[in-house]
């Protein structure tokens, strides 16, 4: 039992890490910035409209992420919630 324990501890920590380990980021929120400004950028062509999102995204400093976050998911905590939304996120979604 206490193995188990211990193996959903481990899994839930990971989870909780990989995507601002993945993404370079502080936070989760930040996280799901970075990963919608990299989705995106692959879809825009302009250099200039690349740098205009990563300039949005180093301004909003997650804050974005944690309002569309706080409707999505009004039951869980901001820090979960932006967990949940990164590996929620749909990148077909994005397309322009």
């Amino acid at each position: 039992m206490l193995k188990l324990v211990l193996f959903v501890g481990v899994v839930g920590a990971a989870a909780y890490l990989i995507p601002q380990l993945y993404e370079g980021t502080s936070n989760a929120c930040t996280a799901i910035e970075a990963k919608v400004m990299r989705l995106a950028a692959a879809e825009a062509g302009s250099s200039d409209v690349r740098a205009a999102m990563a300039l949005a995204a180093r301004l909003s400093n997650g804050d974005l992420a944690r309002a569309a976050v706080d409707s999505e998911y009004p039951n869980l905590p901001t820090g979960l919630g932006c967990v949940v939304g990164y590996y929620d996120l749909d990148p077909e979604a994005l397309r322009f």
